[in-house]
């Protein structure tokens, strides 16, 4: 399933339905039984047809699995995992780990001679990246505040304490190395039967509360009221310590649940400033940090509570937008909607740059251009004033979409950020109350992929009620999908390895710890080229002129980070059969040898 433990890794915009889980072997193996043998050989054929006019396009197959009845009905049973993907999609500190980790990508194919980031989104964007040392920095100050377990904790108070008189910890969380220090809070909870454990107010503990409740008031089951795990103080914990500072006959537990999700969505919607955005704040990026502290934001909610004056009205969905609007003013917060209005206009800072690769002079284009560079010199607190701008950067940008066939990697993934950002501000008064209905959320934005096993199926929500939003950008679940398969396969790229130097069988469907490969070319025989065919496997890509292409080989070759060999046959071959690719480069551009180095 969608594994928010996995922070830094670029596959989390996938759903993976792990083989090893019960669930997914039974699905898998019902799946198998209904097909029929004929039925199956034929869709493989045509599988291996369309991977043959991909690899001559100089395109990626994306080869999604039409499913029975059965299948659609268990998705049905992913309203976690979908909650999951807003969640990455809405909150700003997720979205700007997700930028992170796509800058890395960019740093490391930079170092590669001839390697070309400019076909990458990430904080930066065209040829220049970020500093290596500042990525590293901003990395281990997000691992403080993702996942306080991950680093090291220094209490300000002692263990002991804590456990006497289950306070509240606080201290400061290091992600390793000066420079990465935040501010933590925690909490010692003790259970009547004697079980004792921490619960950390990080992004995991408390988005994985918020999926929990939402799943309790969306099924209208009791959410847990004594943990005796750690597993349960992951997913409970923070609605456990949320729970003992309102009595039970002030509000209905249903009425509770409900406010703790608006109070968990306000405390992660902290406004985390862009890399590239440094200038609007003077204090440095650790004070920043320290600012908007989920666990920190968090705290201060549950202590603050509801005004009295207005307790009454929490039965009304449209109050709880103005519920979170009241209580960040009172805490000296830009509110949320604030929050997801400049987000946007960074964000679209960021894909707008790409405006300079369509190949259109018309007005309306060249218009576009200059109102990205108006976008670029503005205050993101001046966002609202700008609208008409950020909708000529749009509108452009979907012609590119359009236009764009390998396109640029992250590209709609980012898109597809400011498609959920527009959406809760245009209706940030009952936005909160979307949180505890997951199977709305589940048709604005469906999960861009469901991988099961080397196999890609679509999400198709069950049938229910949805609210009918337009998104600005026509990214499509399944431009995002193929998105999110690139970034996967390449994430690998962004681990410690010697510089300029690129392991070509790490590709990212490839299990780490059992070395097995499973993508689409794998499910249809043709093995996978990094880690070596069978004389079989050959024989079938040989049969239908594929040679080692892959999902890996064609993210490759257009990053310009392939062997020279493979780099040069398939530029040939893409070359022969007349693709045009905006993006291809030149036999010279990318065999100049301009630095002496081949790659090998």
């Amino acid at each position: 399933m969608l594994d928010l433990s996995g922070y830094l890794e670029l596959s989390t915009f996938m759903c993976h339905m792990l083989s090893d889980e019960p669930d997914s072997k039974a699905l898998r193996s019902r799946l198998d039984t209904l097909r029929d043998p004929v039925e199956i050989e034929s869709a493989r054929d045509f599988a291996l047809l369309s991977a043959r006019l991909t690899a001559d396009s100089a395109d990626d197959s994306v080869h999604l699995v039409n499913q029975p009845e059965f299948f659609v009905s268990a998705l049905g049973e992913l309203d976690h995992e979908r909650l999951h993907y807003w969640q990455l999609l809405t909150y700003p500190i997720l979205q700007l780990n997700l930028l992170y980790k796509m800058e890395k990508v960019r740093c490391e194919v930079a170092e590669v001679p001839g390697g070309d980031p400019s076909l990458l989104a990430g904080l930066t964007t065209g040829g220049a990246v970020a500093p290596s040392a500042y990525v590293d920095i901003l990395r281990a100050r997000l691992l403080g505040q993702l996942d306080a377990s991950r680093g090291e904790v220094e209490l300000e108070q002692s263990d002991e304490d804590g456990l006497a008189e289950q306070e509240l910890h606080y201290g400061i969380v290091s992600g390793g190395g000066p420079g990465s220090e935040t501010h933590y809070v925690g909490w010692t909870y003790h259970s009547s039967s004697g079980f004792v454990g921490r619960v950390h107010f990080d992004v995991r503990h408390l988005t994985e509360a918020m999926a929990s409740v939402t799943e309790a008031l969306s099924s209208d089951h009791q959410p847990l009221v004594e943990a005796n795990s750690s597993e349960d103080l992951l997913y409970w914990g923070a609605w456990l310590y949320f729970r003992r500072f309102f009595a039970q006959e002030e509000y209905t537990v249903r009425e509770l649940m409900r406010l703790f999700l608006a109070i968990l969505d306000c405390a992660l919607m902290g406004d985390c400033a862009m890399v590239h955005d440094h200038r609007e704040s003077s204090d440095s990026l650790e004070q920043y940090f320290r600012e908007v502290s989920v666990g920190a934001r968090f705290k201060l909610l549950v202590d603050l509570g509801p005004p009295p004056e207005v307790q009454n009205q929490v039965r009304d969905d449209e109050w709880l937008g103005g519920y979170q609007w009241y209580v960040s003013r009172q805490l000296g917060w830009p509110p949320p909607t604030e929050v997801a209005g400049r987000q946007m206009l960074r964000l679209t800072r960021i894909v707008g740059a790409y405006l300079g690769s369509l190949h259109d002079e018309r007005e309306d284009v060249v218009e576009a251009r200059s109102a990205h560079g108006r976008l670029l010199r503005v205050d993101v607190r001046d966002w609202l004033g700008h609208m008409e701008d950020i909708g000529r950067v749009w509108a452009s940008l979907n012609a590119g979409l359009r236009e764009w066939r390998f396109g640029f990697v992250g590209f709609r993934s980012i898109s597809m950020m400011i498609n959920a950002l527009a959406s809760r501000v245009g209706e940030s008064r009952w936005y909160p109350d979307l949180v505890s209905r997951p199977r709305d959320l589940a048709h604005r934005f469906r999960l861009p992929l469901i991988k099961l096993g080397d196999e890609y199926f679509p999400d198709t929500p069950v049938p229910g009620k949805s609210l009918h939003f337009d998104h600005p950008i026509d990214a499509t679940p399944m431009d995002v999908g193929t998105d999110a398969l690139r970034l996967a396969v390449l994430s690998p790229i962004a681990e410690p390895r010697e510089p300029g130097r690129v392991d070509h069988s790490q590709c990212g469907l490839i299990d780490r710890s059992t070395g097995v490969a499973s993508c689409f070319y794998t499910s249809i025989s043709l093995g996978c080229p990094g880690k070596g065919l069978t004389d079989q496997e050959r024989a079938r890509r040989e049969q239908y002129e594929l040679a080692d292409f892959c999902h890996y080989t064609v993210a490759s070759v257009r990053l310009h980070i392939a062997p020279d060999e493979v780099a040069r046959r398939w530029h040939k071959r893409w070359t022969d059969t007349h693709t045009y690719v905006s993006d291809l480069p030149s036999i010279e551009d990318l065999f100049g040898d301009r630095d002496g180095t081949s790659r090998e």
